[in-house]
């Protein structure tokens, strides 16, 4: 039986991090007999953890703020790494470096890279700072490196060679099925619309200001398109003022958070994702894996670009030419149930990274490793 301790910075449902690695090693646990310890910080507010398997245990860490608590339990953490066969982090930044520090000579410990930037860090003088401490303990250590894409992993790793690990998902889960497309058209009265929509929490990095201000102008000269927006959070009343404020009530629907947003996915003709920043969001390969049209910011990877009808478009544009841009485009119902195979091609099927991260969890020297969602990458 493997160990595995895994860290992660929190859990929240419907965060990309915390799906990630409830998928993974849920998979890993039920279908590789994998014990999984993960240990998280504090919950953050108004935030639900989801259910994770009864096999893997969560701890949760002391906070940074109670400093003696919190450098005794990262130091029993590293002392006992050893009895694990790997220590992996994921995370999103580098800021709370201690961990790092005490276990900076270990062989088995992997660091993972899960976003592109953080504007609590740039933005913020200590921070910055704090954060390029713990680059350069990392830099400077025996870590092994892992991203979800080349601008994750220029975040936390500069020029470092890493390994990128996709952001597979269930790929059958979201593939396309036209008979709840043609449920939710009679349920929203959809029929003949071109359908938007948006899927994330309401933070000022997902930027959903933006989705409505492109959607005012798609509106302007297409009064047959919807759309909806799928997620909760802070800045979501300040988008519904947006939307009241624009006249476009009527046409645009806030679901909330949904634990079925695959079965609205085949009802969106586009998903607008207008993001300042991402590691590579795996709601856009759900997205595309059902076939959907994506437009995504040039501030994401064009490594999130896996189908052909995926774009992307400067934050710099003007709103009329990213909405003239998608206007009267739509999918051919009956291509997009090939989407998943061509995912499933490119290395985004879930059961592929299971497999391919037990080969690496049991294979010390990794000669001979099987690689489909994982490879190599020798320069940043």
């Amino acid at each position: 039986m493997k160990n595995i301790l895994v860290i992660v910075p929190h859990l929240k449902e419907g965060g990309g991090l915390t799906e990630f690695v409830r998928h993974l090693y849920t998979g890993l646990v039920n279908n590789k007999s994998y014990h999984v310890v993960i240990i998280t910080e504090a919950t953050l507010p108004e935030t639900r953890i989801p259910k994770f398997s009864d096999k893997i245990k969560i701890i949760k860490a002391p906070a940074v703020t109670k400093i003696k608590d919190y450098v005794n339990f990262w130091n029993r953490v590293a002392h006992n790494s050893n009895k694990y066969d790997y220590v992996h982090f994921h995370t999103d930044s580098l800021t709370k470096f201690y961990p790092y520090f005490v276990m900076r000579n270990k062989e088995n410990v992997i660091v993972h890279s899960h976003s592109s930037t953080n504007e609590r860090i740039t933005k913020n003088v200590i921070k910055r700072m704090l954060h390029k401490i713990g680059k350069r303990i990392v830099h400077k250590g025996k870590f092994k490196k892992f991203a979800c894409s080349n601008f994750a992993a220029k975040w936390l790793f500069n020029d470092d060679s890493y390994i990128q690990v996709n952001n597979a998902i269930d790929l059958e889960k979201f593939k396309f099925d036209k008979n709840q497309r043609k449920k939710i058209e009679e349920e929203f009265n959809l029929k003949g619309k071109t359908v938007y929509g948006h899927v994330g929490r309401f933070l000022p990095v997902k930027n959903q200001s933006r989705v409505v201000e492109i959607f005012a102008k798609i509106y302007s000269l297409d009064r047959d398109s919807v759309l909806f927006f799928f997620g909760e959070g802070g800045e979501r009343t300040q988008v519904e003022y947006l939307v009241k404020s624009l006249g476009l009530e009527d046409v645009v629907y806030f679901m909330g958070f949904r634990q079925d947003v695959n079965r609205f996915l085949n009802v969106l003709d586009w998903i607008i994702f207008p993001s300042l920043y991402e590691g590579l969001p795996i709601t856009l390969i759900e997205a595309q894996a059902n076939g959907v049209n994506v437009l995504f910011s040039d501030t994401i990877t064009t490594q999130v670009k896996l189908l052909e009808t995926s774009k992307s478009f400067s934050l710099s544009e003007d709103n009329s030419v990213v909405a003239d841009r998608m206007l009267h485009v739509k999918l051919e119902t009956n291509k997009r149930i090939l989407a998943c195979s061509f995912l499933k091609e490119k290395g985004y099927d879930l059961n592929d990274l299971v497999q391919d991260m037990h080969e690496f969890y049991s294979t010390y020297d990794h000669a001979g490793w099987n690689r489909k969602t994982i490879y190599e990458v020798k320069e940043n």
